[in-house]
């Protein structure tokens, strides 16, 4: 707290932390836990799009289960459908393909609903409708649009989750009941991060890894992750430098109330 005081400016981006951000920063300034990655200023710095797109491409593949090039990051839409209390719309990408993916950070329980899922990717479907209209011309055909990817990391799964435990990975499937095949648009995948803590961070592999980077905040589990997964071992020290760097830090979370 001494050398918190020291400056000034830190000190005020410090005092209008919640209560909960406050006791999360001054543990990690400690070293006696790591941040939260669920965190919006962090979860956007060490995923960021423009700055580390090999990272956001390997933790989409190991979510899809397929190689993920993203070649576009999209601006986030102006009067997000979501209210901004229960989730954050972090990261808007094209892949290479022409499929737009969006992943979403929810925090307070029981606030995102399948209803409102449904309604980010039908907004999200009509802007790449809109779009890709405009880009044919009368050559439009309704062939040409691509799926939209919604991927809602929860760190508090809503009761619905929940009472699906011990499944954590919750995929979308649109079916019929004639066994009739045809192409949807949306393709939506709940990730219950508490279910998976609970299950002591087993999953495949690859999905394993990323699931516990976002999970884990106890050292030991952190060490564990950053000794059998060298990728991870870069991030953590990174985010190291930040402990000695509070100004930095604290920022993060100030351009956070900002934006």
């Amino acid at each position: 707290m001494e050398i918190l005081r020291r400056d000034a400016n830190v000190w005020h981006m410090f005092e209008h932390l919640s209560a909960g951000e406050q006791e999360q920063i001054i543990a990690f300034l400690r070293g006696r836990r790591g941040l939260s990655m669920m965190g919006e200023p962090i979860f956007r710095w060490i995923l960021d799009p423009d700055v580390h797109a090999g990272r956001l491409e390997k933790f989409l593949a190991a979510v899809l289960g397929e190689k993920v090039k993203i070649c576009d990051v999209l601006p986030r839409p102006a009067g997000d459908l979501v209210r901004e209390d229960a989730v954050i719309m972090d990261i808007t990408a094209e892949l290479a393909d022409g499929s737009v993916i969006v992943v979403e950070l929810q925090k307070v329980r029981g606030e995102f609903t399948g209803e409102e899922g449904s309604c980010l990717v039908s907004d999200v479907v009509m802007r790449e409708y809109e779009r890709t209209q405009k880009g044919s011309g009368q050559a439009f055909s309704f062939r040409d649009l691509k799926p939209v990817y919604l991927i809602v990391l929860m760190e508090n799964s809503t009761k619905e989750f929940r009472a699906a435990a011990p499944a954590f990975l919750h995929r979308q499937q649109v079916t019929f009941d004639s066994g009739a095949k045809a192409v949807y648009l949306s393709r939506i995948l709940y990730i219950s991060l508490d279910v998976f803590r609970e299950l002591g961070y087993q999953a495949e592999a690859g999905l394993n890894a990323w699931l516990t980077f976002f999970s884990a905040r106890d050292p030991a589990t952190i060490l564990q992750l950053a000794v059998s997964y060298p990728e991870f071992r870069e991030i953590y020290l990174e985010l190291k430098q930040l402990r000695q760097n509070p100004a930095r830090l604290l920022g993060m979370y100030a351009e956070k109330r900002c934006n």
